[in-house]
């Protein structure tokens, strides 16, 4: 079965939305944090992570349109990675 084929234009829409969207949640969760945290650490930390995680998402894209696709996967693991240690510290005491 071949993979769905998709027109670059409508990618980088979607693209662009996720990471407005993720940046819209960020400064919403910066708001709040301002009004005060019970983990002053566990929040800077949050904050650091999402803001990394949404650097890799636009780097992503941007190796992606120059051409460099193969860095790609290693990108992702980064993210994915990223969003691991977003987890453990929202989870934890």
């Amino acid at each position: 079965m071949p993979f769905p084929l998709y027109h670059p234009e409508d990618v980088i829409r979607i693209h662009e939305s996720a990471l407005e969207y993720a940046i819209r949640v960020q400064q919403a969760v910066a708001k709040q944090s301002e009004q005060g945290l019970s983990n002053l650490v566990a929040g800077a930390a949050l904050m650091t992570l999402t803001h990394e995680a949404t650097c890799l998402h636009r780097a992503i894209r941007d190796l992606c349109r120059t051409g460099w696709t193969f860095a790609a996967p290693i990108m992702l693991r980064a993210m994915l990675e990223t969003m691991c240690s977003v987890v453990v510290i929202a989870n934890s005491a």
